[in-house]
């Protein structure tokens, strides 16, 4: 945006803290919710919202600064909500551990793919880096929305008994099923 490397900086302040202070105030809800899915599906607009408007808004700071807001506010809430909603949906603590670091896993391949499109010969507009974040915070987007569909049918399938075949063997394999357990039920 032109300004120098102190200013820029400091303008780099409040969008880290009002981030900061969704993520808590986000998290701390679908806790109380008991729901993460679709708060989920609620933030992950802003990313890919935020973007584009950095993308096709060429030289109005204010609008891109804004954009900034959106875009940190989705992406660094979505991190940690995403993270507790695949370990609450996974039974057992092998199960929970495999599945947080393989969310931490795959969210840090995200922060490399953004580092190397964020080319200094793309400047002063950088479209590849902003474009790509921008598909990756859509098809998030839509990732959360398939698994929010798939839980709640899964759900209900096992409320209607649809998952009670999976209790006819023996009793220690039984209680191996973990989140395959026709009593388990996933978090939406």
């Amino acid at each position: 945006m032109g300004y120098s490397s102190t200013r820029s900086q400091l303008m780099s302040v409040p969008p880290y803290t009002l981030s900061a202070l969704v993520c808590v105030s986000l998290s701390m809800l679908s806790d109380r919710l008991k729901n993460r899915g679709y708060i989920l599906m609620a933030l992950s607009p802003l990313v890919p919202i935020g973007f584009v408007i950095l993308a096709t808004v060429p030289h109005v700071a204010g609008v891109r600064y804004f954009a900034i807001f959106l875009s940190t506010s989705g992406a660094f809430t979505l991190s940690p909500v995403l993270l507790a909603w695949g370990v609450e949906n996974s039974a057992g603590p092998a199960v929970r551990a495999i599945t947080a670091a393989y969310l931490v896993g795959f969210g840090s391949i995200g922060a490399m793919i953004s580092t190397w499109t964020y080319r200094a010969k793309d400047a002063p507009q950088y479209l590849a880096g902003h474009w790509t974040n921008f598909a990756f915070g859509a098809l998030g987007g839509l990732v959360i929305a398939a698994l929010v569909w798939s839980l709640k049918r899964e759900n209900k399938a096992r409320a209607e008994g649809k998952r009670d075949h999976r209790l006819q063997g023996a009793p220690e394999e039984v209680e191996q099923l973990g989140h395959l357990h026709p009593g388990f039920r996933y978090t939406t």
